[in-house]
Formats: C-alpha cells, sequence, structure tokens
C-alpha cells in the first residue's frame, strides 16, 4: 500500500484555511467599496477614516482567529481527524500554526490591495505581491 510522508499526510489532511482567507478578503474588499463610495461623493477625510477602521477590524478579526486556533489546535485537530499517526497530527500542528501566524499578514495584505485598487493605485498592489507594474 502506498503511504505518504508525514508533511505530505498532514498537509492533505489538514484544510487549507481558503474558506477564512476568503472571509478577510470580503471584509477587506466590502470595506473599500464604503471607502470609495466616500471618495466618489468627495468626502476624502471620511474615506480616510473608512480606510483606517477597515485597517483596524482586519487586523482586530485576523488576531482573534489566530488566537482561537492557537488555543483550541488540539482539540480542533483531534476533533476533524480523530487518531491519526503521531508524526502525521506533529506535521499538521506545525502546518497549522504557520497557516495561522499568516493570518493577520493576509489580513493586512488583502486590505491594504482593496484600498489601493479604489484609489486606482493598482502598480502598488502588484509591487506589494512582487509582480512588476506595467508601465504608466
Amino acid at each position: 500500500m502506498f503511504r505518504l510522508k508525514p508533511p505530505v499526510s498532514a498537509d492533505k489532511l489538514l484544510f487549507s484555511g481558503t474558506d477564512l482567507r476568503r472571509l478577510l478578503e470580503a471584509l477587506a474588499t466590502g470595506g473599500a467599496v464604503i471607502a470609495f463610495q466616500y471618495i466618489g461623493h468627495r468626502e476624502p477625510k471620511k474615506s480616510c477614516e473608512t480606510a483606517n477602521q477597515l485597517l483596524i477590524i482586519v487586523t482586530a478579526i485576523s488576531l482573534m482567529i489566530m488566537a482561537v486556533f492557537f488555543a483550541l489546535k488540539y482539540p480542533i485537530l483531534r476533533a476533524l481527524f480523530g487518531d491519526v499517526d503521531n508524526n502525521v497530527m506533529n506535521s499538521a500542528l506545525t502546518y497549522l500554526v504557520i497557516s495561522e501566524v499568516s493570518y493577520p499578514f493576509l489580513g493586512l495584505y488583502s486590505a491594504g490591495a482593496a484600498l489601493f485598487r479604489v484609489m486606482k493605485r493598482t502598480n502598488i498592489t502588484l509591487w506589494m505581491a512582487g509582480l512588476p507594474a506595467p508601465a504608466e
């Protein structure tokens, strides 16, 4: 029978967290839309307030998600997968910790990228992603 190495098995067992990333992206996009409405109404002060609130809220929510997963990582993995090999569980724990540490950064990136898009500064978004920006 074909057996995967523990890190590969852990990666396959553990959900990728895409739903949590989508939640942060949706939150960031919604906040950016509100900021864009203020830009369209020529209310820059309210637009800046909205952008600041968006960054604070996205950071707070992503930190809460990270804290919940850190506090409940063992029960979550045991509930999802039951009894698996210890090597696989250790690899899954490592993968989960690394994934959860990234959520605040992904949230801030999503919020920043959404805000730069509504300000029509997509070259900054491309630069943040490590892609070359097209010549203007």
